[in-house]
């Protein structure tokens, strides 16, 4: 019998046991370890006794073994550098990032959810973004990554001009260095 868990604990194993002989068996099958018992993480032996109305004895084993499953997997699909460039003056932006994904092998029955979540505004300098799913036994995992937002510095005296001299909407907005000759 083999079992995955993510509760260090251990985890409870049932069985059935069954005896025959061709005479009766008076006693038994009796078990070291009783079906529905917690079995720690590990192999354990079980052995199991019975015996026939001639008084012979048979003992057979079996293992149950254990496993601790891994927490959740999280996948953050970017593999280059986040950062993002806003225009001077702006102080912050919504800044879109995949949605990563989570796997684990006993099934994922939350997440990943992320804050701050993809789209929202990130300010001008760093944020951490952080981002947990949850397994079906109840296994948090948690993994971050940084979202660097970057103010684009000021236009040149000579950039300033070329833009005041072309057409552009009554919107825009211009930060250029002083002084502006």
């Amino acid at each position: 019998i083999t079992l995955t868990t993510s509760n260090t604990a251990g985890a409870a194993a049932t069985f059935a046991v069954t005896a025959s002989d061709n005479v009766a068996v008076t006693t038994g099958p009796t078990c070291g370890v009783a079906s529905g018992s917690n079995f720690a993480i590990g192999d354990t032996i079980v052995t199991c006794t019975a015996s026939d109305a001639e008084g012979n004895t048979a003992t057979e084993t079996f293992t149950v073994t254990v496993q601790l499953a891994d927490p959740p997997t999280i996948s953050i699909p970017w593999v280059s550098d986040h950062t993002f460039f806003v225009n001077t003056g702006v102080f912050s932006s919504p800044i879109y990032y995949p949605q990563p994904t989570a796997t684990s092998s006993l099934g994922i029955a939350s997440g990943p959810t992320c804050t701050p979540s993809s789209n929202s505004a990130f300010s001008v300098g760093t944020t951490i973004v952080s981002c947990t799913a949850t397994d079906s036994h109840g296994t948090v995992e948690t993994t971050t990554f940084s979202v660097s937002v970057l103010q684009l510095p000021p236009l040149t005296d000579a950039e300033c001009r070329s833009i005041s001299n072309s057409s552009h909407d009554e919107d825009s907005v211009f930060v250029c260095d002083y002084p502006f000759n």
